[in-house]
């Protein structure tokens, strides 16, 4: 018998908070402001274990200043990124503008309460920019094999930073001394603990965990739990969210995901563990069962909401088929239309500047863009489907090509029943 079956205060799960965005612990923003005093004007992703930065960023690292969020991002637009993105992205913690990560590695945190105690500790603290009933559960012992391990909470020795001539010295942006006996490989764990009367510190109420790239296995800056790769896997994961009507849009976006098999810069995805994760509402969950004692061990696994396999019948396929072929004609005659009937020299100042438009479709549990994605028509993406080679006037102004797609996309919203829309994007 496993002891978690007669523990109610312990959880075969750990949890990962998705909070709030908040600029002023953003690793960017914190190096506008410290930059010159330490020398470096933009965070290394990391140190190796000599204790050179790693500047080394791609595309993806710097991906927050190009996402379409804004600063104070709720938890559930966070929540939504992470997912798109397929990894949790490991951070140096800045409190008051000082990384209160120790060692080369930034990490990733997660904590082992059980879920009643998060959700009342949510509550109790009430401050969403840095805890929230958002989040992402993994298996203990899943995450344990990625490389995640409990935090240690103070030293037996008498705390100390490094200073110039410690050999662990400017190995991180802030390292234990060497004598306090923890090791550069295993500082990252290290949590400031001080429960004596005097200037207490306190934080062993999170049961915390953490994770961190100890040895450059991956070429993201952090833990993957979507992303495919050959160091682990995922059997299960709960996505937590709030209201049902978010646990809604979260299957839809899983579904697309999984359809689409890369993130948006081009990672292979896992699509065993994108179809089994699970989702939770904490609204359901105070609506259907007695949580003041409630763990993730608990939950009904098999009435969870989790994306389905759509198969769409031969006579969807065929109406679809029909519908796309009117949709081209549409498309075409709308778009010809106004370029004929708007005169030559009226071109760039009417429907200028260069460009195009996309239809598209978000609703990824439906027969309808199944079949679409089966004949062809629909590439999926990571939150949406793509329909290409819609049929409109060869031309390279953007209002143009928009009047053509609208016009598609408002006959195939009313013929097939399901939304359809488009965007215009400039050359």
């Amino acid at each position: 018998m496993r002891i978690t079956e007669n523990r109610k205060d312990i959880t075969d799960w750990l949890i990962h908070f998705v909070h709030d965005r908040n600029v002023e612990n953003d690793m960017y923003q914190t190096y506008l402001k410290i930059g010159e005093e330490i020398g470096m004007s933009i965070p290394p992703r990391s140190f190796d274990f000599d204790g050179n930065p790693d500047f080394n960023y791609s595309y993806d690292d710097l991906d927050d200043k190009y996402y379409d969020w804004y600063d104070d991002e709720p938890a559930f637009g966070v929540l939504l990124k992470v997912i798109k993105d397929g990894f949790l992205k490991s951070t140096w913690s800045y409190r008051n503008y000082k990384s209160s990560v120790y060692g080369p590695k930034p990490v990733v945190c997660f904590t082992e309460m059980p879920l009643y105690g998060l959700i009342n500790y949510v509550k109790n603290r009430n401050q969403n920019e840095l805890t929230t009933s958002y989040g992402i559960a993994f298996l203990k012992s899943e995450a344990f094999e990625a490389g995640a391990r409990p935090v240690i909470y103070g030293l037996s020795s008498k705390y100390e930073e490094a200073e110039d001539g410690d050999v662990y010295f400017g190995k991180g942006l802030r390292t234990l001394a060497s004598k306090c006996g923890i090791g550069l490989r295993e500082q990252y764990r290290y949590v400031s603990t001080n429960l004596t009367k005097k200037y207490p510190i306190d934080w062993t109420h999170e049961r915390e965990w953490r994770w961190a790239d100890l040895d450059y296995d991956f070429s993201f800056p952090g833990f993957p739990f979507f992303i495919s790769n050959a160091n682990f896997s995922f059997s299960k994961i709960i996505v937590i969210v709030y209201t049902d009507a978010e646990a809604d849009q979260i299957l839809n976006l899983l579904k697309s995901h999984h359809d689409s098999r890369q993130t948006n810069y081009g990672y292979d995805l896992s699509k065993e563990a994108i179809k089994n994760t699970l989702i939770l509402s904490i609204e359901s969950l105070e609506r259907d069962f007695k949580t003041e004692d409630m763990r993730l061990d608990d939950l009904p696994f098999v009435s969870l909401p989790k994306i389905k396999e759509i198969v769409p019948s031969q006579e969807c396929i065929d109406k679809v088929l029909k519908a796309w072929k009117s949709a081209n004609v549409i498309s075409f005659e709308a778009a010809s239309k106004a370029f004929k009937e708007t005169p030559e020299e009226k071109h760039w100042a009417t429907f200028g500047p260069c460009g195009g438009a996309i239809l598209n479709t978000y609703n990824s549990h439906s027969e309808v863009t199944q079949a679409l994605t089966q004949l062809g028509i629909a590439t999926a993406y990571t939150d949406h489907y793509s329909l290409g080679g819609l049929k409109t006037v060869p031309t390279q102004l953007v209002g143009i090509s928009e009047i053509g797609v609208r016009a598609a996309a408002e006959y195939l919203t009313k013929e097939l029943g399901q939304k359809f829309f488009w965007r215009t994007y400039i050359d």
